[in-house]
């Protein structure tokens, strides 16, 4: 019993000199530092996952524009209400326009496209697909990207690739593209006025800044 009392007093004393001495002070609070750490990083994991993996960015006011050449004189239509969604993580790129918001100038010119386009049944031109070309989802560089998915017009999908260009800025991503589509492919008769004929192909101009959600 003596020699325990001795052992229990000996380990007592050294626990007291070890609790004192400024090193071991010191190598205590580092290791709370490390655990207080680690607590944090895993309340933020558990808590906010869309801080750590926010790769997701949408816009509901994208510019888009179509060119059309005509016999006599070109014409266009704009829109300030492209809508789009793009996950890097993932690489899925989503957008869509009304029909009804694209705008060519003159009001019954927009009455007969929108006929034309039976946008009561058909009331959005929508593309879906992915990006398909090498990326660094990280990097901060404007860099040449190629989507390939589908474009649907008046009801019709067809498959379509497209080249652009994507940057990010902080919290959002740029993205810009422009391509030809042909509008007898999707059943729609080149429209007449009076003896303008309006040529088959139509240039797709698209520009849209893309919030981090």
């Amino acid at each position: 019993s003596c020699g325990y009392s001795r052992k229990k007093s000996i380990y007592s004393f050294y626990n007291t000199m070890l609790m004192e001495h400024p090193c071991a002070a010191a190598h205590s609070e580092i290791i709370k530092m490390k655990e207080l750490r680690f607590i944090l990083s895993l309340l933020l994991f558990i808590l906010c996952p869309s801080i750590i993996e926010a790769q997701v960015f949408k816009t509901q006011s994208g510019y888009a524009e179509f060119k059309a050449e005509a016999s006599l004189n070109n014409y266009k239509g704009v829109s300030n209400q492209l809508a789009g969604e793009v996950n890097i993580k993932t690489r899925s790129v989503y957008f869509k326009i009304p029909i009804k918001s694209l705008d060519t100038g003159i009001g019954k010119r927009n009455r007969d496209m929108y006929n034309l386009m039976q946008v009561n049944k058909y009331p959005y031109a929508e593309f879906k697909g992915n990006i398909v070309s090498d990326f660094n989802p990280a990097s901060q560089a404007s860099r040449k990207v190629t989507v390939s998915g589908n474009f649907t017009l008046r009801g019709i999908q067809k498959p379509l690739k497209v080249a652009g260009v994507m940057d990010r800025d902080g919290s959002k991503l740029n993205i810009e593209a422009s391509w030809n589509i042909y509008i007898t492919q999707y059943n729609i008769e080149p429209p007449r006025f009076l003896i303008n004929k309006v040529k088959d192909r139509h240039l797709i101009y698209i520009k849209a800044s893309l919030q981090q959600q």
